[in-house]
């Protein structure tokens, strides 16, 4: 060649943006993250169910020491709209509560069930005092 032109065919065709396997792997990154926040999220939110569920049941309990002290009312009561002059409790959305007494012990049984079917939660109060508990919500 004369007159000092060369002509190079390998760069003569420039990349322009990113190759399929930049992509490939941009796109499973993205969507490790992804699903990484979502299980984060939903751990989170039924750590929050369980959370209000002892809760409820805590409160229940206390309410209950506090009526025993003022009333008497029937051995097996189920929901708290079915206690008589218990200024509570309030039971979070998807909880339902189960209030057993046991005469022979002094004691309330509080069983907390929630909606998320994980199973129940069950207290033992006796002498305004937690005395046992069982299960997992």
């Amino acid at each position: 060649m004369q007159g000092g032109i060369t002509l190079n065919f390998r760069n003569a065709r420039r990349q322009a943006g990113f190759s399929l396997i930049e992509l490939m792997v941009v796109v499973a990154i993205v969507g490790i993250l992804a699903k990484m926040s979502v299980l984060s999220y939903s751990v989170m939110r039924q750590r929050a169910f369980d959370r209000a569920a002892l809760s409820d049941v805590l409160n229940a309990g206390k309410a209950l020491e506090g009526l025993d002290s003022k009333a008497t009312f029937s051995t097996t009561v189920i929901g708290p709209a079915n206690i008589p002059n218990l200024p509570g409790p309030r039971v979070s959305a998807g909880t339902t509560l189960t209030v057993t007494r046991q005469l022979t012990k002094n004691a309330y049984v509080v069983t907390a069930k929630g909606s998320n079917k994980r199973g129940t939660l069950t207290f033992t109060f006796q002498n305004n005092r937690l005395t046992a508990s069982s299960g997992k919500l």
